[in-house]
C-alpha cells in the first residue's frame, strides 16, 4: 500500500466513526507524544486566528516561535482548508 493510497484509506475510516472512535483511532495509532504535537499544533492555529501574540503563544505552550510562524504561515493560504475552517470559526478579520 502506498503512502497516498494508506491516507486515503484513514480519511476514508474516519469518517464512519463517531467522535469517541476518533479519539480511540488516533490514541491507538499515535504516540503520546505525536498527539500532544497535534494537539498543541491546532490550540497554535486558534490562538493565531484570534490574533493572540506569537510571543505570548510560545510562552503558552513553550514551544519555539518557529512552530508558531510556521502555523501562522497555514493560516496566511486564504485558499486552504485550515485557514477556511478558523475563519468561518471566528470573525473573518481575526485571520
Amino acid at each position: 500500500m502506498t503512502k497516498d493510497i494508506a491516507l486515503n484509506d484513514i480519511v476514508e475510516t474516519l469518517k464512519g466513526l463517531d467522535n469517541s472512535e476518533v479519539m480511540a483511532f488516533l490514541s491507538e495509532l499515535l504516540t503520546p507524544s505525536e498527539l500532544k504535537d497535534i494537539a498543541v499544533r491546532w490550540a497554535i492555529l486558534n490562538d493565531l486566528a484570534t490574533a493572540t501574540a506569537q510571543r505570548k503563544i510560545c510562552d503558552t505552550y513553550q514551544t519555539s516561535l518557529c512552530k508558531v510562524n510556521k502555523c501562522s504561515s497555514i493560516l496566511k493560504n486564504k485558499n486552504g482548508v485550515i485557514s477556511n475552517i478558523l475563519k468561518n470559526r471566528y470573525d473573518e478579520t481575526s485571520i
